[in-house]
Protein backbone atom coordinates (compact mmCIF):
# COMPACT_ATOMS: atom_id res chain seq x y z
CA UNK A 1 0.00 0.00 0.00
CA UNK A 2 1.46 3.43 -0.80
CA UNK A 3 1.30 5.59 2.21
CA UNK A 4 1.22 9.33 1.74
CA UNK A 5 0.67 10.78 5.22
CA UNK A 6 -0.18 14.37 5.60
CA UNK A 7 -0.36 16.55 8.75
CA UNK A 8 -3.28 17.88 9.79
CA UNK A 9 -2.54 19.74 12.39
CA UNK A 10 -2.56 23.65 11.30
CA UNK A 11 -5.57 23.40 9.64
CA UNK A 12 -7.34 26.25 9.68
CA UNK A 13 -11.11 26.96 10.34
CA UNK A 14 -12.58 26.79 7.25
CA UNK A 15 -10.70 23.83 5.95
CA UNK A 16 -7.98 22.94 3.60
CA UNK A 17 -8.39 21.89 0.18
CA UNK A 18 -5.30 19.45 -1.22
CA UNK A 19 -4.91 17.93 -4.81
CA UNK A 20 -3.43 14.44 -5.33
CA UNK A 21 -2.23 13.80 -8.88
CA UNK A 22 0.75 11.46 -8.10
CA UNK A 23 0.30 8.43 -10.27
CA UNK A 24 2.36 6.18 -7.76
CA UNK A 25 -0.81 6.63 -5.45
CA UNK A 26 -3.00 3.90 -7.67
CA UNK A 27 0.01 2.14 -9.73
CA UNK A 28 1.66 0.67 -6.31
CA UNK A 29 -1.36 -0.76 -4.90
CA UNK A 30 -2.70 -1.89 -8.46
CA UNK A 31 1.05 -3.99 -8.43
CA UNK A 32 1.10 -4.88 -4.79
CA UNK A 33 -2.33 -6.25 -5.00
CA UNK A 34 -1.71 -7.57 -8.82
CA UNK A 35 -4.71 -6.07 -10.19
CA UNK A 36 -5.31 -6.09 -13.69
CA UNK A 37 -5.72 -2.23 -14.32
CA UNK A 38 -3.98 0.11 -16.31
CA UNK A 39 -3.99 3.78 -16.17
CA UNK A 40 -5.16 5.24 -19.14
CA UNK A 41 -5.90 9.21 -17.90
CA UNK A 42 -4.21 10.56 -15.47
CA UNK A 43 -6.41 9.59 -11.76
CA UNK A 44 -6.51 13.09 -9.65
CA UNK A 45 -8.15 13.66 -6.26
CA UNK A 46 -8.94 16.87 -4.89
CA UNK A 47 -10.73 17.11 -1.39
CA UNK A 48 -10.72 19.39 1.49
CA UNK A 49 -10.39 18.55 5.13
CA UNK A 50 -12.55 20.33 7.74
CA UNK A 51 -11.66 20.49 11.14
CA UNK A 52 -14.12 19.94 13.91
CA UNK A 53 -14.77 19.59 17.55
CA UNK A 54 -14.41 15.36 17.15
CA UNK A 55 -12.67 14.45 14.13
CA UNK A 56 -12.10 15.58 10.48
CA UNK A 57 -14.79 15.94 7.45
CA UNK A 58 -13.53 15.20 4.76
CA UNK A 59 -15.22 16.08 1.44
CA UNK A 60 -13.48 15.53 -2.25
CA UNK A 61 -13.56 14.10 -5.61
CA UNK A 62 -11.89 11.37 -8.11
CA UNK A 63 -11.29 11.27 -11.78
CA UNK A 64 -9.95 9.50 -14.10
CA UNK A 65 -9.52 6.06 -16.47
CA UNK A 66 -8.63 2.88 -16.30
CA UNK A 67 -8.63 -0.26 -18.41
CA UNK A 68 -9.79 -3.22 -16.75
CA UNK A 69 -10.87 -7.01 -18.07
CA UNK A 70 -14.75 -7.61 -18.46
CA UNK A 71 -15.59 -10.10 -15.69
CA UNK A 72 -16.71 -12.70 -18.37
CA UNK A 73 -15.10 -12.54 -21.05
CA UNK A 74 -11.67 -10.83 -20.10
CA UNK A 75 -11.56 -8.68 -23.16
CA UNK A 76 -10.26 -5.21 -21.54
CA UNK A 77 -12.55 -2.34 -21.52
CA UNK A 78 -11.99 1.57 -20.40
CA UNK A 79 -13.30 2.50 -17.64
CA UNK A 80 -14.07 6.26 -16.65
CA UNK A 81 -14.39 6.98 -13.07
CA UNK A 82 -15.94 10.36 -11.61
CA UNK A 83 -16.91 9.99 -8.27
CA UNK A 84 -17.48 12.44 -5.35
CA UNK A 85 -16.64 11.37 -1.83
CA UNK A 86 -17.54 12.21 2.25
CA UNK A 87 -16.26 10.76 5.19
CA UNK A 88 -15.58 11.51 8.47
CA UNK A 89 -12.30 10.38 10.51
CA UNK A 90 -12.83 10.45 14.48
CA UNK A 91 -10.15 11.75 16.47
CA UNK A 92 -8.86 9.10 18.95
CA UNK A 93 -7.42 10.56 22.25
CA UNK A 94 -3.47 11.49 22.04
CA UNK A 95 -2.45 8.19 23.99
CA UNK A 96 -3.75 5.86 21.42
CA UNK A 97 -0.74 6.67 19.16
CA UNK A 98 -0.89 3.83 16.42
CA UNK A 99 -2.88 3.21 13.59
CA UNK A 100 -5.75 1.87 14.41
CA UNK A 101 -9.26 -0.55 12.85
CA UNK A 102 -10.12 1.08 9.77
CA UNK A 103 -9.31 4.93 10.49
CA UNK A 104 -6.93 6.74 8.41
CA UNK A 105 -5.88 8.91 10.93
CA UNK A 106 -2.84 8.65 13.18
CA UNK A 107 -1.03 10.41 15.90
CA UNK A 108 3.00 10.93 15.19
CA UNK A 109 4.84 12.85 17.91
CA UNK A 110 1.49 13.45 19.10
CA UNK A 111 0.59 15.87 16.29
CA UNK A 112 -2.15 14.22 13.80
CA UNK A 113 -1.86 12.57 10.71
CA UNK A 114 -4.30 11.50 7.58
CA UNK A 115 -3.05 8.35 5.31
CA UNK A 116 -4.30 10.22 2.08
CA UNK A 117 -2.56 7.29 0.52
CA UNK A 118 -5.24 5.15 1.81
CA UNK A 119 -8.20 7.23 2.19
CA UNK A 120 -7.54 8.17 -1.90
CA UNK A 121 -7.39 3.79 -2.75
CA UNK A 122 -10.13 3.09 -1.12
CA UNK A 123 -12.49 5.98 -3.05
CA UNK A 124 -10.26 4.57 -6.04
CA UNK A 125 -11.70 1.11 -5.26
CA UNK A 126 -15.54 2.30 -4.95
CA UNK A 127 -15.19 4.47 -7.87
CA UNK A 128 -15.47 1.32 -9.96
CA UNK A 129 -18.58 -0.81 -10.76
CA UNK A 130 -19.48 -3.91 -9.18
CA UNK A 131 -19.08 -5.80 -12.15
CA UNK A 132 -16.38 -4.98 -15.05
CA UNK A 133 -17.67 -5.64 -18.40
CA UNK A 134 -17.24 -5.17 -21.72
CA UNK A 135 -21.33 -4.50 -22.34
CA UNK A 136 -24.41 -4.83 -20.79
CA UNK A 137 -24.92 -8.51 -22.86
CA UNK A 138 -21.47 -9.88 -22.91
CA UNK A 139 -22.05 -13.58 -22.83
CA UNK A 140 -18.62 -14.38 -22.00
CA UNK A 141 -16.34 -17.85 -22.59
CA UNK A 142 -17.77 -21.02 -23.20
CA UNK A 143 -17.20 -22.95 -19.75
CA UNK A 144 -16.40 -25.94 -21.84
CA UNK A 145 -13.99 -24.85 -24.65
CA UNK A 146 -12.64 -20.95 -23.64
CA UNK A 147 -14.79 -19.77 -26.77
CA UNK A 148 -15.75 -16.10 -26.40
CA UNK A 149 -19.37 -16.33 -27.34
CA UNK A 150 -19.79 -11.90 -28.10
CA UNK A 151 -17.28 -13.46 -31.53
CA UNK A 152 -18.19 -16.93 -32.48
CA UNK A 153 -20.56 -19.50 -31.07
CA UNK A 154 -18.67 -22.55 -29.85
CA UNK A 155 -19.59 -25.77 -31.45
CA UNK A 156 -18.23 -28.12 -28.53
CA UNK A 157 -21.31 -29.64 -27.66
CA UNK A 158 -22.24 -27.32 -24.68
CA UNK A 159 -25.90 -28.44 -25.25
CA UNK A 160 -25.09 -31.43 -22.99
CA UNK A 161 -26.94 -31.02 -19.11
CA UNK A 162 -24.50 -30.33 -16.19
CA UNK A 163 -24.55 -33.05 -14.23
CA UNK A 164 -24.27 -31.89 -11.19
CA UNK A 165 -27.35 -29.89 -11.57
CA UNK A 166 -29.56 -33.73 -12.19
CA UNK A 167 -31.07 -33.20 -8.87
CA UNK A 168 -32.93 -29.81 -10.03
CA UNK A 169 -34.36 -31.45 -13.84
CA UNK A 170 -37.44 -32.60 -11.97
CA UNK A 171 -37.61 -29.91 -9.11
CA UNK A 172 -41.56 -28.44 -9.20
CA UNK A 173 -42.06 -25.66 -7.62
CA UNK A 174 -45.98 -25.40 -6.61
CA UNK A 175 -47.05 -21.28 -6.79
Amino acid sequence: MFDFWLSIKDLPEQGQEFEVSDQEVWTVPIREFKIQARITQNIEARFFIYPGQNGYLIRGDLRGAVKIPCDRCFATKEIGLEATFELFEELEPAEKNDFYGQSFLRFSQGLPEINAGAMLWEQFLLAQPIKHLCSDNCQGLCSKCGQNLNLAACTCGQDEPDPRMAIFRNLKIET
